[in-house]
């Protein structure tokens, strides 16, 4: 496969991805005008919920089944079998896990996310987890053969049916959280039939023993890992509505999507650099890569500080009153993912030989936010639970950078880099200060700043930017 096509690949990727979550970031004034608070907390519960089935009906499957993709290029018998196998098999462990956390849901789901009932609520999340997975296989395939536009035109496809549903459940028929996973579910039930008639006919279906115990042994050890990411990810959702009610979950959750744009930006520009990365290394034209990775981290840091100063000003304009504290938790999760953006430089090192490492850095991370969790969230509510994600994706990107500077020697500038993360962090802590200023005189005061800093580094950084503009036109 040329670096050319796994470029544009990765782009496709990237600007899918970006645009659905950007769709979705723009239904909050939907949400927060038909929702309240609490509504809006049960929501996230359920989709946190949801995400954590998914690990355990999907159980990495999907990774075997593209390792194993590679290993058969040359037998498309074999290729059949393995994608067969392994869709018929997560199918069947959808269907039975499903059914019995259906079943005893008042001692499996119930006890763990206080004051949410079980049903409609959960019980609609679960049905949409139970034919999600064959979809999420049929796309992991079209990623293995390298079939982007087809795979993009899915994910769009998805998001617009998705989205179209929810503004009729909600807006039209006044549904509530009800309507959004109603919508979800026939979403999943639509592109479950999609799937039936586009992927299956193309497989050998069945259970076949020498595809199934090389699968389990490849990724059952990439479980734990799974489950990690969603603790990282997910479990805050459930320590603020047990600890701190529904409302406040509410409240951060919406908190949370607006400093996620940096999470998403970063994830995206992830998906761009890898492929690059990979092809400097091999060339051995390392020293590129040190400086685009300042480069970008100043840029993330630019785009984290404008979230945190305006925040305020932006919630105030796209929800309702009741969500407009929401403001507080930006600078927090925002620079949390500053700090996500370093660690997939660092850990792009360790893809190469050593990603023995990368399992025990997302676990040591998630027990780290777990524990913040469990210890701040009492004392200090849930502003807490933003705080931990920001300590604890810190802590991923030390131990990323702890294991790559071992397994490759290559000069990353990494004190500066969060030496500016620090600084402009710092600066983001601005909004909190009290101030007799009106409100307009406090948002030139935010603009002057942002604007000064930016001319500051604008010129410390002219040749870089330069460089950082050739690599994305020569690409």
């Amino acid at each position: 496969m040329s670096t050319s096509k796994l470029l544009k690949n990765s782009g496709i990727y990237a600007v899918v991805s970006v645009l659905q979550k950007a769709i979705m970031f723009f239904l909050l004034p939907l949400y927060t005008a038909f929702l309240t608070p609490e509504d809006f907390g049960v929501l996230n519960v359920v989709i946190s919920i949801s995400s954590l089935l998914s690990v355990f009906f999907l159980l990495s499957l999907h990774g075997a089944a593209t390792r194993f993709h590679y290993l058969y290029l040359d037998d498309e018998n074999r290729i059949k079998k393995i994608w067969g196998t392994l869709s018929s098999f997560v199918i069947i462990n959808s269907l039975l896990l499903g059914a019995i956390f259906i079943a005893l849901h008042k001692f499996l789901l119930t006890p763990y996310v206080k004051g949410i009932d079980f049903y409609p609520f959960l019980f609609l999340g679960v049905l949409t987890t139970i034919v999600t997975p064959l979809y999420f296989f049929f796309q992991t395939y079209l990623q293995t053969r390298q079939n982007g536009v087809r795979y993009g035109i899915n994910m769009m496809l998805n998001t617009l049916l998705n989205i179209g549903l929810i503004i009729f459940f909600v807006a039209i028929l006044k549904k509530g959280v009800v309507g959004i996973l109603l919508a979800n579910l026939i979403t999943a039930v639509i592109f479950f039939i999609y799937v039936l008639f586009a992927f299956v006919p193309r497989l050998t279906i069945g259970l076949e023993n020498d595809v199934l115990k090389p699968a389990f042994r490849y990724s059952m050890p990439l479980v734990p890992h799974s489950l990690s990411s969603w603790l990282m990810a997910m479990v805050d959702r459930l320590f603020v509505n047990n600890m701190a009610g529904k409302a406040e979950t509410g409240l951060y959750s919406v908190g949370y999507q607006f400093g996620n744009i940096v999470n998403v930006l970063t994830s995206a520009v992830n998906q761009a650099y890898t492929p690059w990365f990979f092809e400097k290394e091999k060339r051995g034209e390392t020293q590129q890569v040190a400086k685009v990775a300042e480069l970008l981290t100043l840029i993330y840091c630019f785009i984290a500080l404008g979230l945190s100063l305006f925040a305020a000003d932006i919630i105030k304009i796209m929800v309702t009153k009741d969500f407009q504290s929401a403001w507080k938790y930006v600078p927090f999760i925002s620079f949390a993912y500053v700090f996500s953006g370093l660690y997939y430089f660092y850990v792009t090192i360790l893809f190469l030989k050593q990603t023995k490492w990368i399992p025990i850095i997302t676990f040591g991370s998630a027990i780290a936010g777990v524990t913040l969790n469990f210890l701040l969230i009492p004392i200090i509510g849930s502003i807490g639970a933003s705080i931990s994600c920001m300590i604890s994706l810190f802590l991923s990107s030390l131990l990323a950078l702890f294991f790559s500077v071992r397994a490759e020697k290559i000069r990353f500038n990494y004190f500066r880099m969060y030496f500016y993360i620090l600084i402009f962090f710092l600066f983001s802590l601005f909004v909190f200060l009290p101030t007799s200023a009106s409100s307009i005189q406090f948002f030139f005061m935010k603009t002057s700043l942002f604007m000064i800093l930016l001319f500051i580094f604008g010129l410390i950084y002219k040749d870089e930017v330069s460089l950082l503009k050739t690599i994305i036109l020569n690409k």
